[in-house]
């Protein structure tokens, strides 16, 4: 397959992913950490970095200032406001969409947009590491990974900081002046978008100044004006991380994660290794395991002819991806099964599939006698794959998200149309969709203090508010668990005010009512279902 075939058949296979990602987008601020980067965003565009919320300082409850945290931020240094616990990097792209379009709902089309732009340039990266043919099913491979599908229809930082890595290696492989600036101005921001991968860039640092230790086909000078450039445009993302740290956390090493210490342990690195290896083979196939076998091919293929992918190519590849690997061996451990967790390794996937597809191309180019028959087993091959890949989505039901997280955008609306205009809701999971749909204040009950929620309730009506309970029916056993043993309030055994979607808001003022044999009107969250009355 000649160069511009394969660029134009890439190009397609990314707008496919696109399209899929608007498509079946959530486009909600759903749960912590989509609503945490599309507020964050939000804020951005508005021209300010912290939320101010110095009204909770008021509140008399024990713990009230934090009760007002929604999921995604935590207390600023600075009494009476709040921070994001995300890295900047995505809102910043998000916010810069909102401001130039006008449009609120265009936070919402970045994650595709940097989906695409990934399968593009694993297409290039492949090309230039290998064969246009490489690039073409490497892309294809990518855009139907399950994981890959399952994050690029939702605004969070998993596809984007995979596509800016993805940028940075494809141009490190160039070389030249304009790629090396390239690659680090894509590194920045992919340390921009998720700091903790930092020591990557120096994966790419090395591969840039290893001319200058054996130098080959460039001689000393330029490789040292490549590597002083790569360097340069790579300072602006790590100094911005410092500063965000340090305005947002008080220090430049803390993020809104918690300290290093905390971050990484080493009793995790077992458990870890029993996950995302079997998680990775389980959605992508085995042909994922050939990529190990890339230096072999490298290394004899030199020998032989001129077509095997460069040793250099493919051990920055390879050290890149044992770097993020190794980067998730430290982090939390999560539920045996849930291989959703694999996004933490979106990174790697681009350069894991072109080696593993360099293999089989090389593989079968010198198994086969005939060209034609190669050609084949690689189609074959790759065809298996995918099918593997695409059979794992739709048993997964990966492509339901937007059915699911609608919910989150039903209950924002209806309290934002039908709900007073002085309403404050007690919640957990939409507490963050409640303030962005609705503009209505909410108080996240999973950071108050279990004796407090009687006292808020009653403080937050002398403060003129009209207090709700807002929880999913998964939400009701903690709920109660938490508040059990000082508020009746807890056992939820009045009707609720409105439900729908697996959700129920209550009115604490209904409880009383209803048990001195008033009834409760009880609307429709969906607005599908009249009104309907319930008595004791």
């Amino acid at each position: 397959m000649t160069s511009k075939p394969a660029a134009a058949l890439t190009v397609v296979v990314a707008l496919i992913a696109f399209l899929v990602g608007v498509r079946k987008g959530t486009f909600v601020p759903a749960d912590t950490d989509p609503y945490g980067y599309v507020s964050q965003a939000d804020a951005i565009a508005g021209g300010s970095l912290r939320v101010d919320q110095r009204f909770a300082l008021s509140m008399p409850w024990h713990g009230a200032e934090s009760s007002f945290v929604p999921p995604g931020y935590d207390l600023a240094t600075v009494p009476g406001f709040i921070v994001p616990k995300y890295s900047a990097g995505l809102p910043m792209v998000m916010a810069a969409f909102e401001r130039v379009s006008g449009r609120r709902a265009a936070v919402f089309y970045v994650v595709p947009l940097l989906g695409a732009i990934a399968v593009w340039m694993t297409g290039r990266l492949g090309a230039r590491v290998h064969s246009p043919l490489a690039g073409v099913i490497a892309g294809a491979l990518l855009a139907a990974s399950p994981i890959f599908v399952f994050q690029i229809v939702q605004p969070v930082s998993d596809v984007p900081v995979a596509a800016w890595w993805t940028v940075a290696l494809a141009l490190a492989v160039r070389r030249g002046a304009w790629s090396s600036l390239g690659a680090g101005l894509a590194a920045s921001m992919a340390i921009l978008t998720r700091p903790n991968l930092a020591p990557l860039a120096a994966v790419l640092g090395a591969f840039f100044a290893w001319p200058l230790v054996r130098p080959a086909d460039e001689n000393r000078r330029e490789a040292l004006r490549l590597f002083v450039l790569y360097v340069i445009a790579l300072v602006p993302g790590c100094l911005a991380v410092a500063a965000l740290n340090h305005h947002f956390h008080g220090s430049v090493l803390r993020s809104g994660y918690g300290p290093l210490e905390e971050i990484y342990q080493w009793e995790r690195v077992l458990p870890n290794l029993d996950r995302y290896p079997r998680w990775l083979v389980e959605t992508q196939s085995p042909l994922v395991c050939l990529a190990l076998a890339a230096p072999w091919v490298a290394t004899s293929g030199q020998r032989r002819d001129r077509t095997a992918p460069r040793a250099d190519h493919v051990w920055l590849l390879l050290a890149f991806s044992a770097g993020v690997f190794l980067s998730y061996l430290f982090w939390g451990v999560f539920e045996r099964d849930n291989w959703n967790y694999l996004r933490f390794l979106l990174p790697i996937y681009p350069p894991l599939l072109v080696l593993s597809v360099v293999v089989v191309i090389e593989a079968a180019r010198r198994i086969a006698s005939r060209r034609h028959v190669d050609l084949l087993a690689v189609i074959l091959i790759s065809a298996a794959a995918a099918w593997w890949e695409t059979t794992f989505t739709i048993d997964h039901h990966v492509l339901d998200l937007q059915l699911a997280e609608r919910r989150y955008k039903d209950v924002g609306q209806y309290i934002a149309a039908a709900m007073p205009h002085d309403a404050i809701f007690v919640a957990g999971l939409h507490s963050g969709t409640i303030r962005y749909y609705s503009n209505r204040l909410t108080v996240n009950y999973n950071r108050m203090d279990p004796t407090s929620l009687d006292e808020a309730i009653a403080a937050l009506r002398a403060h003129g508010y009209h207090p709700y309970l807002a929880l999913e029916e998964g939400e009701r056993p903690s709920f109660a668990a938490r508040f059990d043993s000082h508020s009746e309030l807890s056992r939820l055994d009045w009707p609720a005010a409105a439900e729908g979607s697996n959700v129920q808001i209550w009115d604490p003022l209904d409880r009383s009512r209803f048990l001195s044999g008033t009834g409760v009107v009880t609307g429709d969250i969906n607005w599908i279902q009249k009104p309907r009355v319930t008595w004791k």
